[in-house]
């Protein structure tokens, strides 16, 4: 067949086979889910506030703020509450957890038998609180106030992160619980919201490039009362450096104690006595005992394991026991029964024992005769 005919067939064909494949499938790319809900309990969503969450842009970077969202809610069942919302997301718990603790002034810790999320705070006709990566901030208008039964509803609907997203930071749990105003409690995680605390350590000598993150906290005690300052550093060759540094630079502040605990430096300061002081830091340990939701404390994994052990030891411990008492129980009173009959304590004397006597001559007993043969008949 001629080249010419060859390509007058063939370039119908390809164009079909091109035009079969269609177009190539684009990427979608899915908008992100409302930060705040249309509705949650008996409140709907009845506008967009036009004030948005102002943070600085310097503490904005540290937080590690995603977006923001502000709304008005009213009750559909009659309440003439009027809700306004602002809920900040974060990159993570930490960054939440430190926008918390910074904005929560004047406010009191929400009682722990009855809390919001992680942690809340509450003011007349205000409330705030946080949950995974999510800062809350919530005003109430009318007579009735804030219930907080009726914003558990929201708690739900908010971002849940996944894996060391959604971590709690640890550095809370190193606090000794003995005289802590919990409400004190500061999260600085940059020299921005470092600033904020107003501890008297220079920011220079902390030493922000190495990625610290620090927390504050007011203790009550007699004679005396002070802030204790924990500063956590990835690696405890940095903490090292630092607490040398920290220790030069408190060398002529009375009444002052430093100590390095692994990863972490502990200060207390600011109205102890030393020897209060002193006893502070040194119950800063890297095992907390310490933790957001179990009056317990916290139990690291060798803690676990032993404790795990010991259960299995008793368990083994206990059925050993049992066995020993049902054995002596069982054993002891068949004896003492068969005492009582007179008869002796072990019963393999009551065993009788036949013999065969393989040895000797057949008896002639035992050997039958044949049977008579029938004569055959004709």
């Amino acid at each position: 067949m001629p080249p010419l005919r060859i390509a007058a067939v063939l370039l119908p064909l390809l164009s079909l086979a091109v035009f079969a494949q269609g177009p190539s499938p684009a990427n979608v790319s899915l908008p992100p889910a409302p930060l705040l809900p249309e509705s949650f309990g008996v409140f709907h969503r009845t506008s967009t506030a036009s004030a948005a969450v102002v943070i600085a842009p310097d503490e904005a970077k540290e937080f590690g703020v995603k977006r923001s969202e502000t709304a008005e809610y009213n009750q559909t069942d009659g309440g003439k509450t009027t809700l306004t919302i602002a809920a900040t997301e974060m990159q993570d718990a930490t960054g939440a957890y430190s926008y918390f603790t910074l904005h929560r002034a004047e406010m009191h810790r929400c009682d722990p038998s009855a809390t919001l999320g992680e942690d809340c705070a509450l003011a007349p006709g205000h409330l705030m609180f946080w949950a995974g990566d999510t800062a809350v901030d919530v005003t109430a208008t009318g007579l009735q106030g804030i219930k907080l039964s009726a914003l558990r509803d929201l708690l739900t609907t908010l971002p849940k992160p996944g894996g060391t997203k959604g971590a709690l930071p640890l550095l809370p749990t190193r606090l000794p619980k003995q005289g802590l105003e919990a409400e004190s409690i500061r999260y600085a995680v940059g020299p921005a919201t470092y600033a904020k605390l107003g501890f008297s350590l220079p920011a220079d000598v902390v030493e922000f490039s190495k990625s610290p993150e620090i927390i504050t906290a007011h203790y009550v005690g007699r004679p005396g009362s002070g802030t204790l300052a924990i500063f956590f550093y990835p690696t405890p060759q940095i903490a090292a450096d630092r607490s040398r540094a920290i220790e030069a630079a408190f060398k002529s502040e009375p009444n002052t104690a430093v100590r390095r605990v692994s990863t972490m430096v502990a200060i207390a300061t600011h109205g102890f006595t030393q020897a209060q002081a002193t006893a502070l830091v040194g119950k800063v340990t890297e095992n907390a005992q310490v933790t957001w939701n179990k009056p317990e404390g916290f139990v690291d994994k060798v803690q676990q394991t032993a404790s795990v052990m010991v259960k299995i030891l008793a368990f083994v411990g206990i059925m050993t026991f049992a066995a020993l008492i049902l054995g002596i129980f069982f054993g002891g009173g068949r004896a003492l029964v068969r005492k009582m009959q007179g008869k002796p304590l072990s019963s393999l004397e009551d065993m009788e024992i036949i013999r065969l006597d393989l040895g000797g001559k057949p008896s002639t007993k035992l050997q039958h005769s044949k049977p008579p043969v029938e004569p055959q008949r004709p």
